[in-house]
C-alpha cells in the first residue's frame, strides 16, 4: 500500500515537473551583462513572435521571418533602454509593389512588444 501511494505521489510530481516546465517554454527569457567596455543581451523571444503571427494573421514564410527578426531586434535593443523608454524599428521598402511594403516595430524594457 505504501508503495502504491509512493508512486502515485511520484507520479503527480513528475507530472507537476512536466506541466512547469512546459510553462516556461513558452516565455521568453532575457538576460543581459553590462562591463565597462561590453554589453551583451541574450534573448529567446519564440512566443512573442508566435503571438504577433497570430494577431496580425502572418502566413507569409517571408513575412514572418521579417518580421521575427524585426521584433527580436527590437527587443534586443530595448534591454539597454531605462525606464519606459521605447525602441522603434520601421522598415520601407523602396518597390511600392513588394509583397511586404513595411514593417513597423516598437519595445519596451519592460518587455512590451
Amino acid at each position: 500500500m505504501a508503495a502504491q501511494q509512493a508512486s502515485v505521489h511520484m507520479m503527480r510530481k513528475a507530472r507537476l515537473h512536466t506541466l512547469r516546465r512546459a510553462r516556461d517554454v513558452q516565455k521568453d527569457k532575457s538576460l543581459t551583462c553590462f562591463t565597462k567596455d561590453v554589453r551583451i543581451a541574450l534573448l529567446r523571444s519564440t512566443a512573442s513572435c508566435n503571438s504577433a503571427f497570430q494577431k496580425f494573421d502572418v502566413r507569409n514564410e517571408q513575412a514572418a521571418a521579417l518580421f521575427g527578426r524585426a521584433l527580436t531586434s527590437s527587443l534586443l535593443m530595448s534591454c539597454f533602454n531605462k525606464g519606459e523608454e521605447r525602441c522603434i524599428l520601421d522598415f520601407q521598402s523602396i518597390d511600392s509593389t513588394a509583397p511586404i511594403p513595411r514593417i513597423y516595430a516598437e519595445s519596451m524594457r519592460l518587455g512590451e512588444v
